[in-house]
């Protein structure tokens, strides 16, 4: 099943909160009509690095509820304001970086297992 991977930075969050693992999905969850659902989540391999992951059976009508569900205040946090990178793989929970596509922010490229 396709996944959508959101990865929060804590050194650029203003609440770096570990609750976001569970608040973040389930605010998603919620705002979205469960059209996602929580998949997990992961630290970084080298950083601390926090990956929640979603799953979807359709991406691209997920992607703009997902969005939605960030553009709120979560603990502390407005995250598409605060380093947030959001990115999608066919399957789920691929472990090779190169399998991810980001799709939010559009310019970036940094998205990293490590």
């Amino acid at each position: 099943m396709p996944t959508i991977a959101i990865q929060l930075n804590p050194a650029l969050l203003s609440n770096p909160d570990l609750d976001l693992r569970y608040v973040v999905p389930e605010t998603i969850e919620a705002r979205s009509g469960r059209m996602v659902s929580d998949d997990g989540f992961d630290y970084g391999r080298t950083s601390d690095r926090m990956t929640v992951f979603l799953r979807t059976a359709d991406v691209e009508a997920s992607i703009p509820a997902v969005l939605d569900a960030l553009d709120v205040e979560i603990l502390g946090n407005r995250l598409l304001e605060e380093g947030v990178i959001i990115a999608t793989a066919a399957q789920d929970h691929c472990h090779d970086e190169n399998e991810y596509t980001v799709v939010y922010p559009i310019e970036s490229r940094a998205f990293s297992l490590e």
